[in-house]
């Protein structure tokens, strides 16, 4: 009890110090001179709209709370596989809704309408823009983007390769070509965003661009689709944890994930769709390590490679797939001999560089891209970055750890502090399920030593957010084995580990909704 009594305490103390930050403090969110994120202002006209919103997202947070608490006081592991699925879908649903009104709370420029401005000017991302304006035609565009890589760009565009700029070709073409379903999607826009396209509209014709319909739909449509590819993430986010945990624990885990600030404060920007594809890669992986299945390796690393296609954001968690087959494989060593290990790591790697090649070699082949050669000028221009924008190494190394508390919601990092306290007293025989909480803190480890984020880390590291998810889950359970009880189950704790639990999903919703209402991720306040 005592000690339940002093984790209450700990969680309510580091909640309000960081609401007393974020609010009351001037202290700049990061480091003068290199790379600060902006407060939200809230004058007099603002007030009251801000007030508004914020009690508007309350309601649906504390629907979300309570529906989350109902099911993990009716989940156990009887429960039928199609009575989770229905769970999750609802789970999904309520986290829709309640990104979508937490993203309306702040006032003017700052709420939901900030998706279009982010979306559409090449400042923010330039995705769009260049889809719409900048590719004839996509297989040229294809031909010719190592040119493009090049020319040495350090932001959005020479740092990526191709996927994100065909992703919203394609969403372009779509509601091009479907006028039904240009209009569906139109008709789902917000009266606030209503206005802000066609502002949009009229600032763009200004300038000799056209925003009309289909330009409009697919911005529209581009926030819709990356929302709902951010709380779909619960599914594989869920299928993960599963390896290893009960139900119930899954449960107790994934609810935090809608409820994490960033995911809510970086919609609509690309970093919140690489979750989904980076996490349902860990699942294939680890799931065909086990099984010793060449398909679901096969199908995992198809999913890998659909990523680099996006992103080179997914190269931690290529290292952390690696370290963990590693892991297990040194820890399966007093079960199975060496030369099985070595053949299981030997077909993993096989399988790999099987679909990479394949992959890359078609495109060398049908559009003349060496991919290989892209990512080389991606990460060369990333490096790149720093020579033009200046960064102190040892100050980012102090910052990054605290902006990622924010980022991340201080309750769930209580969780996964207790996490990590919890598997290092583990006996040998439940340590190899204790893989994923040091393999997650060496990765990052190692990616915050390597100075690759000395700036908008909160927003960089979003696609690792769920592996926070997955090491706090190791705070539910007694051990890490697939069947043990979660301690929320054992006899004489059920209450006081249930309020425990309850206490820091209510602590976590508020610290995100307050998070979200105070602080802007991107650098503009009106266009």
């Amino acid at each position: 009890m005592r000690k339940a009594f002093t984790r209450q305490i700990i969680l309510l103390s580091g909640t309000a110090a960081v609401l007393f930050f974020l609010w009351c403090s001037k202290t700049p969110l990061g480091i003068s001179g290199e790379w600060t994120w902006d407060r939200i202002p809230y004058t007099n006209e603002t007030k009251l709209d801000g007030f508004l919103g914020l009690l508007a997202a309350f309601v649906v947070g504390v629907l979300y709370v309570g529906y989350s608490w109902l099911g993990h006081s009716r989940l156990s592991e009887k429960t039928s596989a199609l009575s989770i699925s229905g769970w999750i879908v609802g789970l999904m649903v309520l986290s829709f809704a309640w990104l979508g009104t937490i993203q309306e709370a702040p006032p003017g420029p700052y709420g939901s309408s900030k998706a279009i401005w982010v979306l559409y000017f090449p400042g923010s991302s330039g995705y769009f823009y260049k889809a719409r304006y900048e590719i004839e035609e996509t297989s040229q565009f294809l031909t010719d983007y190592e040119s493009l890589m090049s020319e040495g760009d350090v932001l959005h565009v020479g740092t990526h390769p191709p996927g994100l700029f065909l992703l919203y070709r394609s969403l372009l073409e779509a509601a091009e070509q479907f006028p039904s379903l240009r209009k569906a999607i139109l008709f789902t826009v917000p009266s606030q965003t209503a206005e802000t396209l066609t502002l949009l509209s009229q600032q763009a014709k200004r300038s000799g661009k056209q925003v009309g319909e289909v330009e409009q739909a697919t911005l529209w449509w581009a926030n819709l689709f990356t929302q709902f590819v951010a709380v779909a993430t619960l599914i594989p986010l869920y299928l993960l944890l599963r390896i290893n945990f009960s139900r119930l624990t899954c449960w107790k885990a994934i609810v935090f994930w809608p409820l994490i600030p960033a995911l809510a404060i970086f919609l609509p920007k690309s970093d919140v769709l690489f979750p989904f594809v980076a996490t349902t890669f860990l699942w294939l992986w680890l799931l065909g390590w086990r099984r010793n299945s060449i398909l679901i390796m096969a199908l995992a690393s198809v999913c890998l490679w659909s990523g680099l296609f996006l992103s080179l954001a997914f190269l931690p968690t290529l290292l952390l797939a690696v370290l963990l087959v590693l892991w297990d494989g040194y820890k399966s060593l007093p079960e199975l001999d060496g030369i099985t290990i070595w053949k299981k790591l030997a077909v993993a790697g096989s399988c790999m560089l099987f679909v990479f090649v394949v992959m890359n070699l078609f495109l060398q082949v049908r559009y003349d891209l060496n991919l290989w050669n892209v990512w080389r000028l991606n990460y060369q221009n990333h490096a790149n970055f720093y020579g033009q924008f200046s960064r102190t190494y040892w100050k980012w190394l102090l910052v990054n750890p605290l902006e990622l508390v924010f980022a991340a919601g201080f309750p769930l990092m209580a969780y996964v502090g207790t996490a990590i306290f919890k598997a290092r007293k583990l006996t040998d025989e439940t340590s190899r399920h204790n893989g994923p909480v040091w393999m997650c803190l060496v990765v990052w480890g190692l990616l915050l030593l390597s100075g690759k984020n000395m700036g908008e880390a909160a927003r960089l590291w979003v696609i690792l957010l769920p592996w926070l998810v997955w090491m706090a889950a190791f705070s539910f359970t007694a051990n890490s084995t697939t069947n043990s009880q979660p301690l929320d189950r054992s006899d004489g704790q059920l209450a006081v580990h249930s309020k425990s639990w309850l206490l820091c999903l209510s602590l976590q919703m508020v610290i995100c909704l307050a998070t979200v209402g105070r602080v802007h991720g991107f650098h503009f306040g009106s266009y």
